[in-house]
């Protein structure tokens, strides 16, 4: 095992866990995969959500525009 912190990857204590258990290296590492890729799809969803909102919010001005062409013009 690496002593360094940096080269060891421990996401919340569950290396620790799963080596009391007496796993193997490689479901460790395996967890870890998941882990990760959890947090990719979980930075994408939010991305997602991001963007939908930005789309949202467009699309209510260009709304507002074309309903009430005063108000948005300042007149």
């Amino acid at each position: 095992m690496p002593t360094s912190r940096m080269q060891r990857v421990d996401f919340f204590g569950f290396d620790r866990v799963l080596a009391r258990w007496g796993k193997t290296r490689q479901l460790r590492r395996g967890v870890s995969f998941l882990l990760l890729l959890e947090v990719r799809l979980l930075r994408v969803l939010i991305a997602i959500e991001l963007v939908s909102f930005d789309v949202l919010v467009l699309a209510s001005v260009v709304v507002m525009g074309l309903v009430e062409p005063d108000r948005m013009c300042g007149w």
